[in-house]
């Protein structure tokens, strides 16, 4: 019924862009892939994805 009513609205659906790696950028594409998402202690904070080979060099 939800999306029945959105269609019938005539908005526009909201677009969603993958993921990116911050350290290398590559694209999250495979949802089984378990990214690892940071919270930088800024002002405002700021949240960065790291795929699986960068958090693990990054990280350890």
């Amino acid at each position: 019924m939800a999306e029945h009513d959105l269609i019938s609205s005539g908005a526009a659906p909201a677009r969603v862009e993958p993921l990116a790696c911050i350290e290398c950028g590559r694209l999250w594409l495979d949802g089984r892939e378990r990214w690892r998402i940071y919270v930088l202690d800024e002002d405002p904070p700021e949240t960065v994805p790291y795929c699986p080979d960068c958090a693990r060099r990054e990280f350890g």
